[in-house]
């Protein structure tokens, strides 16, 4: 059975394009359900819905078979952790 690595993906760029929509790039992710952190929304319908909100990385990488894609990791995302804190350090530059 092969390695499945969770919260993860990969995309490609499309080799064939039927018709000028389809997608220049697709690919897959690998979601372990217990890291979705699961909330309760309502649309602008008034529809109850529940949603999972991810953030994401890329690297480009290279395949064996020489094809350039991109490399995903999935991360789950918590509003209340989303403002980026200011962190002091001390001044060392001479310059200043």
């Amino acid at each position: 059975m092969p390695k499945v690595y969770t919260n993860s993906g990969a995309v490609f760029k499309n080799q064939i394009k039927n018709k000028p929509t389809s997608p220049d790039y697709s690919g897959s992710f690998i979601v372990k359900m217990d890291d979705l952190k699961v909330e309760n929304h309502v649309d602008e319908h008034g529809n109850e819905m529940q949603i999972a909100e991810m953030k994401f990385s890329g690297w480009k990488k290279e395949s064996k078979k020489g094809s350039t894609f991109i490399s995903l990791s999935l991360n789950t995302y918590e509003k209340e952790n989303t403002k980026p804190q200011k962190i002091e350090e001390p001044n060392d530059d001479p310059f200043e």
